[in-house]
């Protein structure tokens, strides 16, 4: 059998009825799901009004209008019983009573949007007196450690902090959240198709064929190449949900304005780190199917491998709170989140130099895919010997 009809008899034993079901269902679910997880409600759109009008540079004028408008709807409030008060007395008339509370409902129904404002406003005070500290620091240290520290530190400060709308940013770079409708489509349709072998007793017949390794590589690339197809065509679906519905301002503004991801090492603009996420989501899903792949190789039976699915992916995502704190990086929905790698702090002192403890997970992530891919070639190569 040449390897071409290999390849053809693999693809209709993956894209069979079945699977052409499953993939129906995960593009409606993720379009239905985006398109309602995605909208926008009353509060954005205040926040968005609000922001409007003092979008851009911390200049000294923005600074006033924030801090005169923080004191005139403080005092709104905290007015508010003296009026009435007021009024039931007789000291002011019901025109004057009315018109307070006009005011007042305004600015109760624009707290919340107007403290957000109020809150990056804080932010970006806080983020200028580190750029002077880090400046003063460069200057002035001695230890080599230190000195390389606050250089590598002040490299977020390369791109502008900015006031702007930040939702549909927040949304398009990612909040930490894993797509678990992929991640669910994915093992319900990759795992049964690499151990059908085993699950219908053809298992000995395949490996006693001098065309075995052939199939399992011809296995692995369609698993792959879905992987990489599905969570590309999720982050698509994603991205234009959120394009079309969230106003993107201030594309070349530092991500590090993003109170969420203050403390990112790298000097990534908004736009950078939405491509980022996205290609780390892209690759970190056909990881961990790589992973997947090499547990179908040693395990063997469809069941276990799921359950062990579950508990890598699904379990430390819903009970991470609960995990240890140094271990979070190492777990599979850190990575899959696309966005969690930006908001890792630390650095190691590695003979002076800093290195950050997001470029050692990356290290330790592509040291996961490079064992696998080993570990499954291993495997490979000792059946064949048997």
């Amino acid at each position: 059998m040449n390897n071409r009809l290999l390849i053809q008899l693999e693809g209709r034993k993956l894209f069979h009825i079945v699977t052409l079901c499953l993939i129906l269902l995960f593009l409606g679910g993720k379009i239905t799901f985006s398109y309602f997880l995605f909208a926008p409600d009353e509060s954005q759109q205040i926040y968005e009004t609000l922001i409007q009008q003092v979008e851009g540079p911390l200049t000294e004028q923005n600074r006033q209008y924030i801090e005169s408008e923080k004191a005139r709807r403080d005092q709104i409030i905290a007015q508010d019983e003296q009026i009435r008060d007021d009024y039931i007395s007789g000291k002011i008339t019901q025109e004057e009573y009315e018109a307070h509370r006009a005011v007042y409902r305004k600015a109760i129904e624009e707290q919340s949007a107007f403290d957000q404002i109020y809150q990056r406003y804080l932010f970006l005070l806080e983020k200028e007196a580190q750029h002077s500290q880090l400046l003063e620091m460069a200057e002035t240290t001695g230890d080599m450690y230190e000195s390389h520290l606050a250089d590598k530190q002040l490299q977020q400060f390369q791109n502008d902090f900015l006031l702007y709308y930040d939702i549909g940013w927040k949304k398009l770079i990612g909040d930490g959240n894993v797509d678990y409708l992929l991640l669910l489509f994915l093992m319900a349709v990759c795992i049964p198709y690499f151990l059908k072998e085993h699950e219908t007793g053809m298992a000995d017949l395949v490996d006693s064929s001098y065309k075995r390794n052939t199939l399992y590589r011809i296995k692995i690339v369609y698993i792959l190449g879905l992987s990489f197809v599905s969570a590309l065509v999720s982050q698509t679906v994603d991205m234009v949900c959120i394009m079309t519905r969230y106003d993107l301002p201030m594309r070349d503004a530092a991500l590090q304005s993003l109170p969420a991801f203050g403390n990112c090492v790298y000097p990534l603009t908004l736009q950078q780190a939405c491509i980022w996420s996205a290609v780390v989501r892209v690759i970190s899903t056909v990881v961990l199917m790589l992973f997947i792949c090499a547990l179908c190789s040693w395990i063997k039976k469809t069941l276990p491998v799921v359950l062990l699915f579950i508990l890598l992916v699904f379990f430390p995502a819903i009970g991470r709170n609960e995990m240890p704190q140094w271990l979070n990086p190492y777990l599979f929905p850190q990575i899959l989140s696309g966005s969690r790698i930006f908001t890792q702090e630390g650095f190691v002192n590695l003979f002076g130099f800093p290195i950050s403890g997001a470029s050692i997970h990356l290290l330790f992530w592509i040291a996961v895919a490079v064992s696998s891919g080993i570990f499954i070639w291993m495997k490979m190569n000792n059946s064949t010997n048997k």
